[in-house]
């Protein structure tokens, strides 16, 4: 099968380390740590800023969008249960019980 020209990249890029898709002043994992960000909203903003630079724009946007509705279906879920348990022992539960620090 021969391979097209058009879909290989331009000769010296670094497809591992920096690809151009990925360059764009600051480096998206950068931003992403910078930010302190988990797995899936570093993958929101990873997929929505090289969607217009990679080629598959509307496939970038749609897993950024699964990624976003995965963060709030947790945090509405952790909402819910932060409700519940309130409920459950009849008081305010402290933020720290609930994070987990100290």
């Amino acid at each position: 099968m021969p391979v097209d020209q058009k879909s290989l990249p331009p000769a010296g890029e670094d497809l591992i380390n920096r690809p151009a898709h990925y360059m764009r002043g600051i480096e998206v994992i950068e931003f992403i740590e910078s930010w302190s960000m988990n797995f899936s909203l570093g993958n929101v903003i990873k997929y929505v800023t090289r969607a217009p630079h990679k080629g598959h724009y509307i496939e970038d946007l749609k897993k950024a969008q699964w990624y976003l509705k995965h963060v709030i279906e947790g945090s509405e879920n952790l909402e819910r249960f932060k409700k519940q348990m309130q409920a459950l022992l009849g008081t305010k539960i402290s933020k720290e019980i609930l994070s987990g620090s100290k």
